[in-house]
């Protein structure tokens, strides 16, 4: 059983404390490790800061939230916050959430199947935005500056282990970043107890998953693939991605770890030249698991009739791993049972 089906409390939001006192979360402007007991009980003011420093103080906890995505969705809700969501973007694949999480997300307002429109999003009432991509234009959505969110009363935060990732200064090996995401959401929202406890189960999966890892030098190559179209044509995820810590915690090797950028556009001829042993179908969020099911098997026998791609190790081997993008690229739960999928389909090689 996956942590996604254990859970019975949790978050995924991520915001990154500036100042320290009495009554202000601990800061971790350096990105240092923030203590857990620290955050538990934590009292407002707590003053957050996005990618570029730019600090945000919360007197209390937001009355309403949007969600950019279905992650952070997913674990409001799992935090008991159901109640304060006003709606949430990137809404396909909601039915094929959880079970135990799926009526509460069915019945959340749909302001978007993807990226939520300028309009909809300022006029949605809620007083802050939880933001997973930190360019909504990076994701097909309409440009909006910090004065259209103050404009509009709302606060416009982050989080850092998605949206900041270009800010690290070297390549991802560990879910720390989430964690934290995790843990400074919690004291936000005023769930620091949910959060710890999510975190707590998080490690224990990572934990157990990684056992036993093979040395670095023995570790086998994974390419992340994704079959679905993008403007940027054909990318895969750099050093700073957080499927890059996902391959390493699992025993693995990205492909293209030595990339220094989070999301990297290539070409076949990168591809063959990396000749991975493994391949991460790395389909989006579908309407339905019968929907996806038919992308990933669509996204083999792609690979497998097309001439640049056939002759891959993976492809002849038929190494392939039915992997969600989301799961392994945005911050949440699944980054845990993806670690765990990861390590489970290389251990038999």
């Amino acid at each position: 059983m996956n942590l996604r089906s254990r859970m019975i409390a949790g978050l995924t939001i991520a915001l990154v404390p500036l100042l320290a006192t009495a009554c202000v979360r601990t800061a971790a402007t350096d990105r240092g490790d923030v203590d857990a007991a620290e955050t538990t009980g934590a009292s407002f003011p707590i003053t957050v800061q996005d990618c570029g420093g730019r600090p945000t103080t919360f007197d209390a906890a937001p009355e309403k939230v949007v969600t950019a995505n279905l992650a952070a969705l997913e674990l409001v809700i799992r935090l008991g916050k159901s109640d304060r969501v006003a709606g949430t973007g990137w809404a396909t694949g909601i039915a094929t959430l959880p079970d135990d999480v799926r009526e509460i997300a069915q019945s959340t307002p749909v302001l978007s199947a993807g990226a939520i429109p300028k309009e909809v999003l300022l006029t949605a009432g809620a007083d802050a935005y939880i933001d997973a991509f930190g360019s909504m234009q990076m994701m097909g959505g309409d440009g909006m500056s910090e004065q259209d969110f103050a404009d509009a009363g709302m606060s416009h935060v982050f989080l850092a282990s998605s949206a900041c990732a270009s800010t690290l200064p070297a390549a991802r090996a560990n879910l720390d970043e989430v964690y934290r995401d995790i843990e400074n959401i919690g004291a936000v929202l005023d769930a620091s107890g949910a959060a710890a406890d999510l975190i707590e189960q998080m490690r224990s999966t990572v934990s157990a998953a990684t056992a036993g890892a093979s040395a670095p030098s023995e570790r086998p190559s994974v390419f992340y693939y994704s079959p679905d179209a993008t403007s940027q044509g054909m990318t895969t995820v750099g050093g700073k991605q957080i499927a890059n810590a996902v391959y390493e915690l699992a025993g693995a090797r990205n492909a293209f770890a030595d990339d220094t950028t989070s999301m990297k556009p290539v070409s076949w001829e990168d591809v063959i030249a990396a000749d991975p042993d493994y391949i991460q179908i790395a389909t989006r969020h579908k309407a339905s698991p019968e929907e996806r099911a038919a992308a990933f098997a669509a996204a083999v026998d792609t690979l497998r009739n097309d001439p640049r791609a056939r002759d891959l190790r993976a492809v002849r081997e038929g190494r392939f791993i039915d992997l969600g993008a989301e799961e392994t690229t945005l911050p949440g739960i699944e980054n845990a049972d993806a670690v765990a999928t990861i390590a489970e389909a290389i251990g038999g090689r």
